[in-house]
């Protein structure tokens, strides 16, 4: 639970300095059905920012945290690659995790919040032949916001953040089953507030079929 929580904290933290940042996931898949996630966070100012609130509390767990799952990550079977950076004096905010099919990333994963991988499990991205899914995530997040009592009065900010999952696959995009959707020959780009996500409780599902 605390490393949700220390989470929670640094995201508060950021919330209250300035609402100028988008979240964004981009998700990769060759045609051999391995892949990369990358989330990162774009604002040409919140080096300044960070640097501001490097000294947080908040902040230091959430970065030992990061260092943690990077490192569990890195030593998980089927996990290829593991890049990141959370330096507030160099405005980076990243994490990249290639993975050889997706059930090796789902399994690692869980495995460091501490469950165990079972078949009946949601799957954050499933990679199959021709098709990708990626988990509608709005549950937790309601989930997780009820459970530790959070009422954050940031409604304003939560407005202007957005997440933006951006979907690239290796053929021509066939079908898409999802909101907010927007695609490409071979690409799907998704884009939700994070007011949207929370208090909304809209879907981020995303269903993608190519040939």
């Amino acid at each position: 639970m605390k490393k949700t929580i220390t989470i929670a904290g640094f995201l508060f933290v950021l919330f209250s300095l300035t609402s100028c940042f988008d979240i964004h996931e981009k998700i990769t898949v060759h045609s051999d059905r391995s892949g990369e996630i990358m989330l990162y966070v774009e604002n040409s100012g919140i080096g300044g920012m960070l640097a501001m609130i490097s000294d947080n509390a908040a902040y230091a767990e959430t970065r030992s945290m990061v260092d943690s799952l990077a490192n569990y990550l890195a030593h998980s079977k089927g996990i290829t690659k593991v890049e990141y950076n959370l330096s507030p004096y160099q405005g980076d905010l990243y994490m990249k995790v290639a993975f050889e099919r997706s059930r090796y990333f789902n399994r690692a994963l869980y495995g460091f919040f501490g469950y165990s991988y079972l078949s009946w499990f949601k799957k954050y991205i499933t990679v199959k032949r021709h098709k990708v899914k990626r988990m509608n995530v709005s549950p937790f997040a309601n989930m997780y916001m009820e459970k530790n009592s959070l009422q954050p009065d940031y409604q304003s900010y939560l407005g202007s953040i957005k997440v933006i999952t951006e979907l690239d696959v290796p053929g021509e995009i066939t079908k898409v089953e999802g909101e907010n959707c927007k695609t490409e020959e071979r690409k799907v780009v998704q884009t939700f507030t994070v007011m949207s996500i929370l208090y909304n409780k809209k879907s981020t599902y995303l269903k993608v079929k190519y040939k």
